[in-house]
C-alpha cells in the first residue's frame, strides 16, 4: 500500500487485529490453507529461521501471527 494512505493502512491493522483476536482470521486461515499445507508436510521439513536487518528495531509483536506448522 502507498505509504501515503497512513488511515487506511491503520483500519486494515485494526480489522486484521480484531479478526485475529475473535478468532475468524485463523478460522478462514485454516478453511484455505489447511487442505494445501497438509499435502508439503511442513513438519517433515525443516525450518530455517533468518535475521532481517530492514526490520530491526521495530515493534516485535508482529511475531504473534508468524505461522508457524510446529505449533500445529
Amino acid at each position: 500500500m502507498n505509504k501515503d494512505k497512513k488511515k487506511e493502512m491503520a483500519r486494515i491493522e485494526k480489522g486484521l487485529i480484531a479478526a485475529y483476536k475473535d478468532g475468524s482470521l485463523i478460522k478462514l486461515w485454516h478453511k484455505h490453507f489447511d487442505a494445501p499445507l497438509a499435502k508439503i508436510h511442513l513438519k517433515q521439513r525443516t525450518l530455517y529461521k533468518f535475521k532481517n536487518k530492514f526490520i530491526e528495531g521495530i515493534d516485535p509483536s508482529y511475531e504473534q501471527y508468524i505461522y508457524n506448522p510446529y505449533l500445529e
